[in-house]
């Protein structure tokens, strides 16, 4: 079934269905992307001021294992693929709304179905750095187990929402296709 775009007219023709769902998404998610492009291109941390002398022998270890883990993953987070990655995901969720504000709705629910395929590798990619960030600053197998788990439920639960938000578009384009399939004959 190929996708079909409605042109102005058939837009007016469904005047009264407003995509109130695309709004929503498209809004959390300009929020979430314009945070995403701050963060990567925000400057560094200044881990050289924590003062580790009050604490206790035994953690030390482990927070300097933790500011280590931490400049890991900032140099990550701000490598050319994520600012490529962060850059692309901002440009096509103002497309999104630049769509609705137009009222072609399909193009933007597109235009939204690729954000979200964007989320998806975006979060793949986040886990594969994380977890070789891990592996290299901890230690101590607990610590190290603990944290990858953090971070591999933190991973599942955004990919688990891109999967939800890429069915409620897929759906939604489905439905639109099958509106225009019933006005043409």
């Amino acid at each position: 079934m190929k996708a079909k775009f409605l042109n102005k007219e058939e837009m007016k023709m469904k005047k009264g269905k407003k995509p109130i769902y695309l709004w929503i998404l498209g809004i959390m998610s300009l929020i979430l992307s314009l945070l995403g492009v701050y963060g990567v291109f925000s400057p560094a941390p200044d881990f050289s001021a924590v003062d580790l002398s009050s604490l206790p022998q035994e953690q030390v270890k482990l927070v300097q294992q933790s500011i280590n883990y931490q400049t890991l993953a900032y140099e990550f987070n701000h490598n050319i693929l994520n600012r490529i990655l962060a850059v692309v995901a901002a440009i096509l969720i103002i497309t999104v709304i630049v769509f609705l504000v137009r009222k072609e709705i399909m193009r933007a629910n597109f235009a939204y179905f690729a954000y979200v395929l964007l989320g998806i590798i975006g979060s793949i990619y986040a886990y594969v750095g994380a977890r070789s960030g891990i592996l290299v600053a901890y230690t101590d197998e607990d610590v190290r187990s603990g944290v990858l788990m953090q971070t591999g439920i933190i991973i599942a639960i955004y990919v688990v929402l891109n999967l939800v938000f890429l069915g409620i578009v897929g759906y939604k384009i489905y439905r639109q296709n099958q509106e225009v399939d019933e006005t043409e004959e």
